[in-house]
C-alpha cells in the first residue's frame, strides 16, 4: 500500500513521458508555442507603431492640403484686389492725360490737372501696396501682417516696405497741401489787387 505522500507510480511514469515528449518536440520543432508567440510580440508592436506613424502622416498630409488650399484662396483674392487697383490706376492715368491736354489747349485750369495728378500718384502707391501683399502671400501662404513685430518673410521686411509707401503717400499729401496754400495765396493777392484797383477807380 502506498504511503499518504508517496506519488503514484503511474503518475510518475506519465510525467516522465510528458517531459520526454516535450524535450523531443523542442529538439525537433524548436521552442514551444509560447516561445513562438513571444517572438511574435515585437512584430505586433512594430505593426502598431507603424499604424500610429501612418496616422500621424495622414494628419500632416491633411494639414498640408489645408495649408495649400488656404494659400491658394488668399492668393486668388490678392490677385483680384491687385487687378482692381491696377485698372483704377490705368483709368485715372488716362483721365489725367486727357485733362492735361485740355489744360495745354487752355480749356481747363491747371489746378484741375494738378489735383488729378495727386490722385493718380496715390493710386500708383496703392498698386504697389497690393503687389507687396500678393508677394507676401505667395511667399508665406498667410495673410499679410502689418504689425511691427511681424517676422521677415523670405528675407524681406514687408512691414517696412509698406511703411515706406505710407511715407511716400504722406509726402504727396504734403506737396498737395503746399500747392493749395500757394494757390490760395495767389488768389488772395489777386483779390487784394483787384480791390485796390476798384478803390482807385472809385477815387
Amino acid at each position: 500500500m502506498l504511503e499518504k505522500h508517496e506519488p503514484d507510480p503511474k503518475f510518475v511514469e506519465r510525467l516522465e513521458w510528458q517531459l520526454l515528449s516535450e524535450n523531443r518536440r523542442r529538439n525537433r520543432y524548436g521552442d514551444s508555442t509560447w516561445k513562438r508567440r513571444e517572438r511574435g510580440y515585437p512584430k505586433m508592436i512594430f505593426a502598431i507603431l507603424m499604424s500610429v506613424f501612418v496616422g500621424i502622416g495622414a494628419t500632416r498630409t491633411v494639414d498640408h492640403i489645408n495649408d495649400a488650399a488656404r494659400k491658394e484662396l488668399l492668393t486668388a483674392k490678392a490677385e483680384v484686389v491687385q487687378s482692381i487697383a491696377e485698372n483704377r490706376y490705368q483709368a485715372t492715368l488716362a483721365q489725367q492725360r486727357y485733362i492735361q491736354k485740355r489744360v495745354d489747349e487752355g480749356l481747363v485750369e491747371a489746378h484741375e490737372a494738378e489735383d488729378l495728378a495727386v490722385h493718380t500718384d496715390k493710386l500708383a502707391l496703392e498698386v504697389r501696396r497690393t503687389r507687396l501683399d500678393l508677394e507676401e502671400i505667395r511667399e508665406s501662404g498667410n495673410t499679410p501682417r502689418n504689425d511691427l513685430s511681424a517676422p521677415l518673410v523670405g528675407g524681406r521686411d514687408f512691414v517696412a516696405e509698406r511703411l515706406g509707401l505710407d511715407l511716400e503717400s504722406l509726402k504727396i499729401t504734403i506737396r498737395h497741401i503746399t500747392a493749395l496754400i500757394e494757390r490760395i495765396e495767389i488768389r488772395k493777392d489777386y483779390i487784394s489787387n483787384a480791390d485796390l484797383e476798384i478803390e482807385q477807380l472809385q477815387l
